[in-house]
């Protein structure tokens, strides 16, 4: 398990997540004190992809990036959709991410991704890696839809949520187990 400290999450929910920066100067001074492949997938994991695409790209092309964070990456995008596309210019408004795809698959064939340590397992995730969409003008490479069997990434935020739910499930246990004790006292 990999394990992010909370001045790391603070900086990348303060910074990317919660933030409304518009400065890509300052987004990427920011982006530049991650300096973990585990933090880099702690980010690619809440980054809203709908934001700016800028900062998956730097993930992706950070020597830090990992094999399963740049295939979280590539599954969110909803890759079988941007298979109908020939090159960046057939998919029009949808170019940005396309590209991205293209990127990290063309830094795949190149062997970027050296390290393979972050647990990634697009099923996982909920994503279909049966791509039964028609006309397809080129293929998600096999070894994508195995994921890559690493070790999770984990938060302090993660950890206390856990133990927050944790603490309710037994608080609830112990009020049912009184309510029970009372029932089997009333029916006597």
């Amino acid at each position: 398990m990999f394990f992010i400290p909370q001045s790391k999450t603070d900086l990348i929910h303060t910074n990317f997540i919660e933030s409304q920066l518009e400065d890509e100067k300052e987004l990427f001074d920011s982006f530049k004190k991650l300096n973990s492949s585990a933090q880099l997938h702690y980010l690619a994991d809440l980054f809203n992809r709908d934001e700016e695409k800028n900062v998956l790209e730097w993930i992706v092309d950070s020597p830090l990036c990992d094999y399963g964070t740049a295939l979280l990456i590539f599954w969110r995008a909803q890759p079988d959709f941007y298979t109908q596309f020939a090159d960046k210019s057939e998919a029009g408004y949808e170019k940005d991410t396309y590209r991205l795809l293209q990127k990290i698959l063309g830094n795949y064939r190149d062997g970027k991704y050296k390290k393979a340590r972050i647990k990634y397992l697009p099923q996982e995730d909920g994503q279909d890696i049966e791509n039964n969409y028609p006309d397809q003008k080129w293929e998600i490479p096999e070894e994508f839809k195995w994921g890559n069997h690493g070790r999770a990434v984990i938060s302090m935020e993660k950890i206390n949520n856990f133990l927050f739910n944790l603490r309710h499930q037994w608080k609830e246990m112990q009020r049912q187990r009184k309510r029970n004790k009372r029932r089997k006292n009333n029916r006597s």
